[in-house]
């Protein structure tokens, strides 16, 4: 499987949710321009204070049948007493995150499916990412990913397993370099070559920056006895720094293409409020896709529309609708299917509604200049041939993307270097209809996502 999809096979660096404070390995942040949208109660102690905050402790997703919506999967968290690990997710807000369990629905029954658990070092940094299926009676490794830093807590090496029925097999591994900023500057995949038991050169990405620090454009080549060139994509911000154009272009005939393009609006607060994705086709941009966001005054998206390409024009498809709590965190977000006859959206077959519960706990004493938050948005929900992933950062960073199956299996993989506010839209077009999880991977930490993917 080519793994260099549109994205390169890049790193984590520190996206993956498990610290919410804002160091020189969280490169989370709230929007640029905006106030910040995620609070914590505190009350005060001299400069510290001692504050309560929000985790996430169950999931439950929902999808609607000939009448009503019927659970089809659930997943429950399980923390650590102590430390302050955790991921942050608008969706999936955990800290001190070390175990989730995923349940499936059969008969009206919840029965344990698999579990996915993170081994931490000394710095609360994850080394070791397990995925593990659940036949009734034994737990079945079903991935496992092995990550090493640098001396400035860069990923250095990110190594991936999985299980294709003989037990764990090595399948690639990326070693990443950077700069003196500590902006990824390459990440290099190699993959396993059983037969002569070596990793061998396979993909490689190289990372440009401007001078705000942002992601300008990447690079990617593919190794056949030498590098080449195989494509590239690149970046276009306004003067907020909002990523208003992504261009991806393949290198054919020593001249680079435009294949695909994003390209994104923002209001006076910064808030992306129109995506649309065009195919270039015989010298001519063709719009595939649209979508329309709105947000409260804390900058939560609470609707998305989505508009796709009916061979003519477009014509409306779905709207997600979400719900948060005081802490700003995802309570629930249900989709509507567009409806031709009574030209409206209603819920109905098709549609699915995501519920997340959540537990108050005691933070202690912290600084607050220390509590930024970082912000992941995933739709539509249910996805179709595609997936859109949009995060705001402190700073550039690597990101590691996969897609599994129920049982933990990594179906597809993508990686790229992320500005500080990063938007890709990701292919589903070879992947099954059925419930997935989305887990995205910058540095020390890892958001996830449930999601269902429909035809």
């Amino acid at each position: 499987m080519k793994k260099q999809i549109t994205l390169s096979l890049a790193l984590l660096a520190t996206i993956s949710s498990i610290s919410y404070a804002k160091t020189a390995t969280n490169a989370f942040r709230t929007k640029a321009g905006h106030a910040d949208a995620r609070p914590i109660n505190q009350s005060q102690t001299g400069a510290k204070t001692n504050a309560l905050s929000s985790r996430l402790v169950s999931t439950a997703y929902d999808t609607y049948g000939t009448s009503s919506f019927t659970t089809v999967d659930s997943g429950k968290l399980v923390y650590s007493p102590s430390g302050l690990r955790g991921s942050y997710n608008d969706l999936w807000q955990d800290w001190d995150y070390d175990t989730s369990y995923n349940y499936s629905f059969s008969g009206g029954m919840a029965e344990l499916s698999g579990r996915f658990y993170n081994v931490y070092n000394s710095n609360n940094l994850p080394t070791l990412m397990v995925g593990e299926s659940f036949d009734g009676t034994n737990w079945t490794m079903e991935e496992r990913t092995t990550i090493t830093y640098d001396a400035n807590k860069n990923v250095a090496s990110v190594e991936s397993e999985s299980n294709n029925g003989n037990g764990l097999e090595k399948e690639y591994k990326v070693n990443a370099t950077y700069n003196t900023s500590n902006q990824i500057v390459t990440s290099t995949e190699q993959e396993w070559d059983a037969m002569n038991t070596i990793y061998k050169d396979a993909f490689r990405t190289t990372y440009t920056y401007n001078t705000h620090g942002d992601a300008t454009q990447e690079l990617y080549e593919e190794h056949n006895g030498a590098w080449a060139n195989s494509g590239r994509t690149s970046y276009t911000y306004d003067a907020n720094f909002n990523n208003t154009e992504i261009l991806s272009e393949n290198y054919n005939a020593g001249n680079f293409e435009p294949s695909y393009r994003t390209q994104n609006v923002f209001d006076a607060s910064n808030n992306n409020t129109v995506s649309t994705s065009d195919f270039y086709m015989t010298g001519t941009w063709i719009t595939v896709s649209k979508y329309i966001n709105t947000y409260d005054a804390n900058h939560n998206q609470i609707t998305s529309e989505n508009y796709n390409f009916n061979g003519t024009t477009l014509e409306p498809s779905s709207l997600s609708d979400m719900t948060y709590n005081n802490y700003s965190q995802m309570l629930t977000s249900t989709s509507k299917i567009w409806e031709p006859v009574s030209m409206q959206y209603k819920v109905g077959t098709g549609s699915s509604n995501q519920r997340m519960h959540y537990e108050e706990f005691t933070l202690g004493v912290k600084d607050l200049a220390k509590t930024h938050d970082g912000n992941l948005t995933v739709f539509p929900v249910p996805a179709g041939n595609t997936v859109n992933l949009k995060l705001n950062l402190e700073q550039p960073q690597g990101i590691f993307i996969m897609l599994q199956d129920a049982s933990g299996k990594i179906v597809q993989r993508w990686n790229e270097a992320a500005g500080k506010q990063f938007a890709k839209q990701l292919s589903l077009d070879n992947i099954a209809p059925g419930n997935y999880i989305i887990r995205v991977i910058v540095g020390g930490q890892q958001y996830q996502q449930k999601i269902s993917v429909i035809r």
